[in-house]
């Protein structure tokens, strides 16, 4: 039955998507990762987003005596973070999805203005690399360890065999590493036909990250990931699926004691 990609908008107009191989759905990469590797630094980074929305509705409302400007509750100050990615995840897949159409059609061009930096910085891109798209925004998998992602490039660049992603974050993170290496271990992908074909084929040979900047600027990195990231890929995969398994065991069973402590007058 193959790979299959599900895309689908939810009643919030969030986009997301499913993968199904051989008719049983499977995890995507990034999802993995975002369930099982600790990332402390996003701990620090909603902190100061939290404290910085604090102080700059308190800073409006000393200005205009406006007290709308102040949140009305902590759950809307604690939901700042989660807005801030949300955004910032949207931005990222608008500029894949301008990117996409660039390679495929040919045209795009610069875009809303929101991404208008970080396109400048991929036709730059480019026009400096010329890159031959084999593939492009492309689904592979693993059957051996059953798991799914979207490969955003894979081109000829100087006559070498190269998987790209683009990324348009602030900074690049050790998961960058973690996800290209995943995809460059993927078994299969499923042609323009509808044929399954090998990922070893397409004989990559090279795996760089694009990492686009919002005023205009570009840098690509060569990821030169030895065994470990492959072995701690597989780690984290294996742990992900027995987490579900164990979600949906039958863990806890009915109290064996319980109690209850009445007040008792001073």
């Amino acid at each position: 039955m193959g790979l299959k990609r599900h895309d689908y908008t939810s009643t919030t107009g969030k986009a997301w998507h499913a993968y199904y191989l051989d008719g049983r759905q499977v995890p995507g990469v990034t999802t993995i990762l975002d369930k099982t590797l600790a990332k402390p630094s996003l701990i620090d980074w909603a902190a100061a987003k939290v404290a910085e929305a604090a102080f700059d509705a308190w800073e409006a409302y000393e200005h205009t005596g406006d007290v709308t400007s102040l949140f009305a509750t902590a759950d809307e100050l604690a939901a700042v973070p989660e807005q801030y990615k949300r955004a910032a995840a949207a931005r990222g897949t608008r500029v894949h999805h301008a990117a996409e159409k660039f390679l495929r059609h040919g045209t795009g061009g610069i875009a809303a203005p929101d991404i208008a930096g970080y396109m400048r910085a991929f036709l730059d891109w480019h026009r400096e690399v010329q890159p031959v798209p084999v593939l492009i925004e492309q689904s592979v998998a693993n059957r051996t360890w059953r798991y799914a992602g979207t490969v955003d490039l894979i081109a000829d660049i100087d006559g070498v065999r190269t998987l790209l992603d683009f990324k348009t974050g602030r900074s690049l993170y050790v998961e960058v590493a973690l996800q290209l290496d995943a995809y460059r271990n993927a078994e299969i992908y499923v042609d323009a036909a509808g044929d399954e074909q090998s990922v070893a084929d397409l004989g990559i040979e090279a795996v760089q990250v694009l990492h686009l900047q919002d005023h205009g600027g570009w840098h690509v990195y060569d990821l030169n990931a030895g065994p470990i990231v492959w072995q701690v890929m597989q780690h984290l995969v294996w742990l992900y699926h027995q987490m579900k398994t164990v979600q949906k065991a039958d863990w806890i069973g009915a109290p064996v004691r319980s109690g209850f402590a009445a007040e008792v007058e001073a």
